[in-house]
């Protein structure tokens, strides 16, 4: 319980809406706060994707460039290459004035031979084959030198960069000039020609790598899958230019990638270049403006927060205390109590709040209480229980010292005190029943009062009074007396009363359930019994059959430790195992000979005839196997299935040890009754063939009892 008083509470309502109102304005700043956030930052984003795609253009620019002056430089290479005095040496004085733009130089001859440069055999070598014979060109690449056009020519490596060829025609085609173009010259990547975080690739016509700067130089080919993968998905085929995120080697790429168009100045359809640059430093200027906009927003907030929050506190401090008491009192906890000391009309809804709390405590207990009594009386099916449930829980829900239920069931009286027949003058005389049915909302009885002699005492305590409620009004007439007895005058209001009527009705509509099952029971074992013996009426020699085969199984069945719902399955099927017998003539059953062939195959028929019987009625579901299965034998050669073990019903193989002892023990009309032992010895030898080997052994441990 949390105490609010005055000093905690110094402003009235009025007041705290006022302060309320600074709440409400953090709602307008924080909207304004992150519309202004999302904004930047979408800004600042696009001005560095902006940039990226800047530099790359100028990349590719130069990359193009290059190439053309590469190309003016190969041909005049050529033209000095084609002079015949200088030979291969003029070529070489002519590459050298260009500042070694070209790793090695060869001219190929008009007959395919390569004239390396003489100066060393390094600077031409890397452009030969082990055979030394110089690149072969695709059908192509020879149409476009036959042009007179510039070639340039990709050749990838086992290992690093691939080369980039460019050749030209000599004059009067003599033959072919060929340079390995320096990559660090036609990429110009080199130590500070890349902004701080970033990276070049090249990649070729088919997106594989051609260069890659050193801190990508093993993920080129990632990067080529990476890149020809966002083509596909910006639009079908290629894409000139495109701005991505890559992932190389586990960092966090932003790309942007451009196609060099040299597909109609060169034979090389194209080349795109892919400027990339880590994440973390393309979005280090968004991330510190984020930290700032941020802090400025969370300290305008925060300032906002500390300057309402004390008076926020003092207007919500009651609301929060009645909320928690609300809380206790659904999660039933009927004793708990708010105290709010404001002197305005939040103290006045305290109070309320208790005497509610109060309230719903007694309803819900009683509540409770008549809800586990309903329960009890409702579930149970013999009066016997219901008079004790009633004894021993509706004290506490009327707040009587004392309950007895007193009953007339027909000529006798079951009393909770323990003393059948009492207040018999008030049940069972016409003339005390009459007046209770005069009284159906019950009545006070006091010590002066002349009924008070017909109420014996309740257990062993008397009481001196008592309030009594009939049960069971039928045509003015009361089956039953419920009474409460008080030590001292009880005052019954209005609640009280209706509590006892309400139990009175449960009981009544429990006590006739209960009657109507007696009732039900006894006719469903009249009408078993009634069958059985219409059974064992169509012949003289079965007369009384059924019910001894019945109680002999309930015997076995109970040495066998059978449930009690199963022995009362047992002793239904019992009852109606021969049913079918009742379609087989009396002549069949009667006759003194052995039957004939057809005969006995119309006896085998009478389980499935008793099966047809059964099978309309709902509530012989359960013994219909003892019907159909009782002459079926252990070992499969019974009938009418053939059913053998534990396929038998377990119910039908203790009834056919039963069937088997009384019939060969009775007489019937074709032989006389055999001797105990001999039946005995019979079924003791049946077991495993005919009979099931554990019910045998507990019918013989019966019979030598």
């Amino acid at each position: 319980m949390v105490r609010l008083d005055g000093t905690f509470l110094r402003s009235k309502v009025a007041r705290r809406v006022f302060f309320m109102f600074v709440v409400c304005a953090l709602v307008p700043i924080t909207g304004l706060a992150w519309v202004s956030f999302r904004s930047v930052s979408r800004q600042l984003d696009e001005q560095t994707r902006a940039r990226l795609h800047d530099e790359n253009r100028a990349i590719a620019n130069g990359v193009f460039e290059r190439l053309e002056l590469l190309e003016a430089q190969l041909a005049l290479i050529a033209v000095g290459a084609g002079d015949p005095a200088p030979g291969v040496e003029g070529a070489r004085r002519v590459e050298q004035r260009f500042g070694g733009r070209f790793r090695s130089l060869i001219v190929v001859g008009a007959d395919g031979r390569a004239q390396p440069s003489p100066d060393a055999a390094g600077r031409a070598q890397p452009l030969l084959d082990e055979a030394g014979h110089a690149p072969a060109w695709q059908p192509n690449e020879r149409d476009h030198l036959a042009a007179g056009s510039t070639l340039l020519a990709l050749r990838p490596r086992a290992e690093g960069a691939a080369k980039v060829l460019l050749a030209n025609a000599l004059p009067a085609a003599t033959g072919t000039v060929v340079g390995e173009v320096d990559p660090l010259y036609l990429w110009q990547v080199r130590e500070g020609t890349l902004p701080a975080g970033g990276e070049l690739c090249m990649l070729g016509t088919a997106d594989e790598p051609l260069f890659c700067s050193a801190g990508v130089a093993t993920g080129g080919a990632e990067i080529g899958r990476q890149v020809a993968a966002a083509r596909a998905g910006i639009r079908e085929g290629r894409t000139d230019s495109g701005t991505i995120d890559l992932v190389v080697g586990g960092v966090s790429y932003l790309a942007n990638f451009r196609d060099v168009p040299v597909g109609f100045r060169f034979s090389t359809p194209s080349l795109t270049s892919v400027v990339m640059r880590r994440q973390a430093d393309t979005v280090a200027p968004i991330s510190r403006f984020n930290f700032l906009f941020l802090s400025v927003v969370l300290l305008t907030l925060a300032i906002a927060l500390l300057a309402s929050s004390v008076q926020i506190r003092r207007s919500l401090g009651p609301v929060e205390e009645l909320q928690r008491g609300t809380r206790r009192i659904a999660e039933r906890d009927f004793d708990t109590r708010v105290e709010v000391s404001t002197g305005d009309e939040l103290e006045q809804l305290g109070r309320s709040f208790n005497t509610m709390a109060e309230r719903l405590g007694k309803q819900f207990r009683t509540l409770a209480l008549m809800t586990d009594i309903d329960r009890a009386v409702l579930s149970v099916l013999e009066t016997e229980d219901i008079v004790a449930t009633v004894r021993d829980r509706l004290p506490a829900v009327v707040g009587s010292d004392a309950v007895a239920l007193t009953l007339t069931d027909r000529d006798r009286g079951v009393d909770t005190g323990g003393t059948p027949g009492s207040a018999g003058a008030l049940t069972s005389g016409g003339a005390g029943r009459a007046w209770l049915a005069a009284q159906p909302r019950g009545t006070l009885i006091g010590p002066a009062d002349p009924a008070a002699r017909c109420l014996e005492p309740i257990g062993e305590e008397s009481f001196d009074w008592w309030f009594v409620l009939p049960i069971e009004v039928d045509d003015g007439e009361a089956t039953g007396l419920l009474r409460f007895g008080y030590r001292q005058r009880p005052e019954i209001d209005d609640e009280v009363l209706e509590t006892m009527r309400q139990m009175a009705d449960q009981i009544a509509v429990a006590l006739s359930n209960a009657r109507l099952l007696e009732e039900l029971e006894a006719l469903n074992w009249g009408t078993l019994m009634a069958l059985a013996r219409a059974v064992d009426a169509k012949s003289s020699w079965t007369a009384g059959h059924s019910e001894r085969v019945t109680q002999m199984a309930l015997r076995i069945g109970e040495a066998l430790h059978m449930s009690k719902e199963q022995l009362e399955i047992l002793h239904r099927g019992g009852l109606i195992h021969d049913i079918g017998k009742i379609g087989i003539p009396a002549t069949i059953l009667d006759k003194p000979e052995a039957l004939t062939e057809d005969e006995f195959a119309l006896m085998r028929e009478h389980p499935r005839k008793g099966e047809r019987i059964l099978a309309p009625i709902p509530g012989y579901a359960s013994v219909i196997p003892i019907v159909v299965q009782h002459h079926e034998r252990f070992d499969g050669s019974g009938y009418p299935d053939g059913l053998a073990g534990e396929a038998i019903d377990h119910n039908a193989r203790v009834l056919a040890v039963a069937d088997v002892y009384d019939a060969l023990i009775s007489d019937r009309p074709y032989r006389p009754g055999l001797q105990r032992g001999r039946v005995l010895a019979v079924i003791e030898q049946g077991a495993g063939s005919h009979f099931d080997p554990a019910i045998v052994a507990a019918f013989l441990e019966i019979m030598a009892a």
